[in-house]
């Protein structure tokens, strides 16, 4: 019996599997319904976004090389060019005709020939897709893939419906990818832990109260071949896995869009260009680095804590 009338929160996870991954919803205070609207909206954008539904926007875009997408869908082509654009290229919508020979969006992973990569590198640059509001139009031959940042948009979407459904904490986690709302009912900030990319324990905490946090890493997804590992960021630069001296990189910011695409931008400019970009344009990142150091952008220090002690933490 509660004695005080104090109302204990309602702590409620649930897990369900869409674009690729796992997704796990904690909501707090939420009623069935509102793990039932986020689940359809989740599925709802992945009918719009994925590469591999046949019956998918982006599908059809890639087989007619123009079409008039949905909002959601011209909101984030916009969101990706702005980003490839502030980021030299590093990230890159238009990187999927590498990607399939690579075997990354669903094919048989292999290393491909550098006549096959040099085939398709006059298709690879963002700068030959044209987007005005909703129609697009993408060089011939040309193939975008929204892998890289769908699920940073879909976040934000997640976090402006459970705003709207009177959710105020909560903690996401779609795939690599955490959006987090409202602290902790207890008025403590959420915790999220920096995965280890050598699968040990977590390699730090970051605090956070609300904001998006997202990793990405060769670790995620890779493949041997002939006694070498091969991850699935790609170089836009070289068409091949990126070699930046990173494990992963964290990029941390209240848009769950920019902070997914930034990842993966931050993991192929390596240590110094990240960095540099974090000053230039306000943005955080943590940085596991090969050499097994953990480099913090200087507003996320007093919030980041190290646990592992594998790593060097350069404050």
């Amino acid at each position: 019996m509660n004695l005080c009338g104090c109302h204990a929160p309602k702590d409620e996870q649930q897990h369900f599997f869409a674009m690729d991954t796992v997704m796990t919803l904690r909501l707090i205070d939420a009623s069935p319904e509102d793990f039932k609207a986020c689940q359809e909206k989740v599925k709802e954008l992945e009918q719009k976004f994925s590469v591999t539904l046949p019956e998918s926007e982006i599908s059809a875009l890639n087989r007619a090389g123009s079409a008039t997408l949905s909002a959601d869908g011209a909101a984030v082509v916009e969101a990706g060019l702005t980003v490839s654009e502030q980021t030299e290229g590093a990230f890159c919508l238009s990187l999927y005709p590498a990607g399939r020979l690579w075997g990354f969006s669903g094919e048989e992973m292999r290393v491909p020939s550098a006549q096959e990569l040099e085939a398709v590198r006059p298709l690879i640059g963002d700068e030959a897709i044209t987007l005005s509001e909703k129609e697009i139009t993408l060089p011939k031959g040309g193939a975008i893939d929204l892998g890289g940042i769908a699920k940073g948009y879909t976040a934000d979407l997640l976090d402006l419906l459970l705003e709207e459904r009177q959710v105020e904490h909560f903690f996401l986690s779609l795939g690599g990818n955490v959006q987090v709302g409202g602290g902790n009912p207890d008025g403590s900030p959420w915790r999220v832990g920096i995965a280890d990319p050598d699968g040990g324990e977590a390699v730090g905490v970051l605090e956070i109260a609300d904001g998006a946090v997202v990793t990405s890493g060769g670790y995620q997804r890779n493949f041997e071949q002939d006694g070498t590992l091969y991850h699935h960021i790609l170089d836009p630069e070289t068409l091949a896995p990126a070699k930046s001296g990173l494990k992963s990189a964290t990029a941390v910011g209240l848009s769950g869009t920019l902070a997914d695409a930034l990842s993966t931008a931050f993991f192929v400019m390596g240590e110094e260009r990240a960095l540099d970009y974090c000053a230039r344009y306000d943005a955080e990142c943590i940085l596991i680095t090969e050499d097994d150091r953990v480099v913090v952008s200087p507003g996320l220090k007093e919030q980041f804590t190290l646990l592992n002690p594998q790593y060097r933490y350069e404050k």
